[in-house]
């Protein structure tokens, strides 16, 4: 099984590094706001326009998590993510890209994980692409490498077999730490089919530690700045988009080396997303079953 602890130990860095990762890059569909103003000397000012959220921002991020993941964990949704690495002169480090397709009772769905990383040792690059479906009972998994240039397909009757990404949705506690990382501000707000939406904005890095925590391995970078952040939220606090960007310096190179990190997460179709057979289920589903996975 040494493949599949590889693959693990992968995917919990993806974990680190996402955000499903989230994100603006590629075809990101931005919420259409129409800018309508959110004044600061309303004596309301610190009414709660969502949980957790006044016009001054997120005061309270758990509840806000809480209500984002209650809505989500009632209805189907799509997740779009996307988180880059890359060094001062452009180069990317690592990229990380996620789609998920969930749909109510959350054990159907399908997950797309794509990976790339450079390779410290040949000075070259390396990709993954690993799929999962499944349909509440069974769990099919499709992992492709560019290094081998080949697919292996696996077969679980379990729905809840060794992958930790499969339980990452709609990710509730990463909402707690990103919103105490940043000092977000509302800067404006609009009403679509009845639900308010607020846009959220930051330059200010509340707790660095926690920055770094949500965004990459704590070992191996420090001193978060240059920050930029925006986030939609509506009046129910789910979190329907958001942009992270800082640069942080990187001290397991030597010396240090400054990047640039860049993380979004997008979340649409939601009460419309449906979860069909992926086109590889034959070949996956034709497969021995795996084991049980047993945890310590």
């Amino acid at each position: 099984m040494s493949q599949n602890l590889g693959l693990r130990l992968c995917l919990v860095v993806l974990l680190c590094l996402s955000g499903c990762n989230a994100f603006n890059g590629g075809s990101t569909e931005t919420a259409s706001i129409t800018p309508a103003g959110v004044p600061t000397d309303d004596p309301n000012a610190t009414r709660g326009l969502a949980p957790g959220l006044t016009n001054h921002g997120v005061v309270d991020s758990i509840a806000l998590g809480d209500a984002h993941e209650a809505v989500l964990s009632n209805t189907s949704f799509t997740i779009h993510g996307k988180t880059t690495v890359k060094y001062s002169n452009g180069t990317l480090r690592r990229q990380g890209e996620r789609t998920a397709r969930v749909v109510n009772p959350r054990d159907r769905r399908y997950i797309n994980v794509s990976i790339y990383t450079q390779n410290k040792i040949r000075s070259d690059q390396k990709s993954t692409n690993n799929s999962f479906w499944s349909n509440g009972e069974r769990v099919l998994v499709a992992l492709s490498s560019s290094q081998t240039n080949s697919t292996t397909y696996q077969h679980f009757e379990s729905r809840d077999p060794q992958y930790p990404i499969l339980k990452y949705h709609p990710q509730k506690e990463r909402y707690y730490t990103l919103f105490q990382a940043v000092d977000t501000k509302v800067i404006n707000h609009t009403t679509n089919n009845g639900t308010t939406l607020y846009r959220l904005t930051s330059t200010e890095i509340a707790d660095s530690a926690q920055l770094i925590e949500y965004s990459m391995n704590v070992k191996i970078a420090q001193n978060p700045r240059n920050l930029t952040f925006h986030a939609v939220i509506d009046s129910r606090g789910v979190v329907h988009e958001y942009r992270l960007a800082y640069t942080a310096t990187l001290t397991e190179t030597n010396p240090s080396t400054s990047v640039r990190v860049v993380s979004t997460t997008r979340y649409t179709k939601m009460g419309s997303t449906t979860v069909d057979r992926p086109s590889w289920y034959a070949k996956a589903n034709n497969t021995t079953p795996e084991p049980p996975t047993t945890y310590s």
